[in-house]
């Protein structure tokens, strides 16, 4: 009897996780962008140049919006896949930062094709990327409805602690008065996030150097696992990012895995530049 060919596996995510092009690549992953909508125009995530976006974030009086993927360009991604009889594994931003679980799993209602796995990642940014690097690393090992499990279960391990440097973009966002982001700002206030689903305020820091030790408090309880990849994140500029580096002070064996992760547009929306933050998995509780 003739063996069955197995279908050929399609990993895509979306732009959220900020890969870089040549990743993109090596990886042979497929990009759903989102968007960043301005008052005077639009960009697509991935396209605008950080830089200039950073540039056009200090200077508009109005925190631009972010928009989900279109409905059209899931439908057209998955009808390709059907007709080429291929099967998708799809890895999104979670569901309590964004829309676009719920419309791509609309639209695979609507297309009537088994063989797609859409993944609520519960995340985003480089704990999204350490989540679709793991996919790709066991592609081959299990079949894809097993490997989507997997990944369901193996996200839970990863973690995210990012430090906001100024207050001026929650304000802008009408998450925090003006008054509460003037004292903020007056106080040096830092904020000490995680990733839960959503982005949670964890810790609330006078002075940078305290948010580091918060962390790496943290990290103490729930130490990194260097079998994986683990990221390291900035937004616009570097330096509180290379001094995060240097307050954990990981050794420099456990370097084989690092990433260095430069935070794209929907992401820098919110958090305004200079924020830092690290990805990684988690060691299991023995």
């Amino acid at each position: 009897m003739a063996e069955t060919k197995k279908k050929e596996l399609i990993i895509a995510c979306d732009s959220t996780a900020d890969f870089e092009v040549e990743d993109v690549k090596n990886l042979g992953l497929e990009i759903i962008p989102l968007t960043i909508n301005f008052e005077d125009e639009s960009f697509i995530d991935g396209e605008i140049d950080k830089n200039v976006f950073f540039e056009k974030l200090a200077a508009s009086k109005k925190l631009p919006h972010t928009s989900q993927p279109t409905p059209e360009t899931f439908e057209k991604l998955f009808e390709r896949v059907k007709e080429n009889n291929q099967s998708l594994l799809l890895i999104l931003i979670g569901s309590g930062f964004s829309g676009t679980y719920q419309c791509a799993t609309m639209v695979k209602e609507s297309v009537g094709y088994d063989d797609i796995y859409i993944i609520d990642s519960g995340l985003t940014i480089g704990s999204l990327q350490i989540l679709v690097r793991e996919a790709v690393a066991k592609k081959d090992t299990m079949p894809v409805n097993e490997l989507a499990d997997y990944l369901n279960e193996f996200k839970k391990r990863i973690r995210m602690y990012a430090i906001i440097d100024t207050l001026e973009y929650l304000k802008k966002g009408g998450r925090l008065s003006s008054l509460s982001a003037n004292i903020g700002k007056l106080l040096n206030l830092k904020l000490v996030c995680e990733i839960e689903g959503s982005i949670k305020v964890i810790g609330k820091t006078f002075g940078i150097r305290k948010a580091f030790q918060f962390i790496a408090d943290k990290i103490k309880k729930e130490p990194i696992d260097f079998n994986y990849y683990y990221c390291y994140g900035y937004a616009h500029k570097k330096d509180n990012m290379e001094a995060l580096i240097k307050n954990l002070d990981i050794k420099q064996e456990d370097w084989h895995k690092c990433i260095i992760e430069s935070v794209g547009a929907v992401t820098g929306t919110h958090t305004g530049p200079n924020a830092c933050a690290i990805f990684y998995v988690a060691q299991e509780q023995k």
